[in-house]
């Protein structure tokens, strides 16, 4: 018993005490500038996230403007000739002309290469702005749900139009061949289901311009 305290005695409690602290604290110290790294390069993730969503909503703007002032043009050119068609008063000629911007073709293509690269990767939830997200995430379903309305356009355009043209256009000569066929009620109803698809896609184009412009001005906010 006595030889048994004898050796407790001599055990230096203090140092092992202070070993096993510095030990413990050497462990934490690696655990947090292991965790200090990984927020870094999170953050730095983060960032080159947001740039490159700013990046795409810049694109967005640039082709809604585009994409608003071609349809703004045809819109205001053909206005007159709703009224002529209406009263059954439109030329042959004018027929002619207005064919010859129906038959072009044109689409509005968003980009959203960051967003769905964010996707696919999992990494959505390193945006730590909850708010900023949440608008991120709106604003791309805005433009998934204007994808409807251009993929109804596109299908009135190859249903419906281009039929109409292939039997009574002739492309080379770029004229009208069918005797009085732009006084055909199906004539009628196609224009007028161009003019309607085309203002309702006008209106949707300006929503989205409007809502890229609140994006980039968050994106904005963010970075800076």
């Amino acid at each position: 018993m006595k030889m048994k305290l004898t050796f407790l005695k001599k055990i230096n409690w203090i140092t092992h005490i202070i070993e096993l602290l510095v030990v413990f604290l050497g462990i934490t110290a690696g655990f947090v500038l292991q965790n200090n790294k990984e927020q870094n390069a999170n953050k730095e993730i983060e960032q080159k996230y947001i740039e490159g969503i700013r990046y795409d909503v810049v694109e967005n703007i640039e082709n809604l403007q585009e994409a608003i002032q071609r349809d703004s043009l045809w819109l205001e050119q053909s206005k007159y000739a709703l009224k002529l068609i209406a009263s059954d008063s439109l030329s042959l000629d004018s027929s002619n002309s207005l064919i010859k911007t129906m038959i072009f073709y044109s689409e509005f293509s968003e980009q959203t290469t960051t967003y769905e690269n964010i996707l696919n990767s999992g990494n959505l939830n390193l945006i730590e702005d909850y708010d900023l997200k949440q608008k991120i995430v709106e604003y791309h379903k805005e433009l998934e749900n204007f994808q409807l309305l251009d993929t109804y356009f596109h299908d009135y355009f190859t249903e419906t139009l281009m039929p109409f043209m292939l039997i009574n256009y002739d492309m080379f000569h770029q004229k009208l061949i069918v005797l009085n066929s732009h006084k055909s009620i199906l004539f009628k109803n196609i224009f007028g289901t161009h003019y309607s698809l085309t203002q309702q896609r006008f209106e949707g184009y300006n929503r989205l311009l409007e809502e890229s412009k609140k994006m980039k001005k968050l994106l904005d906010n963010k970075m800076n």
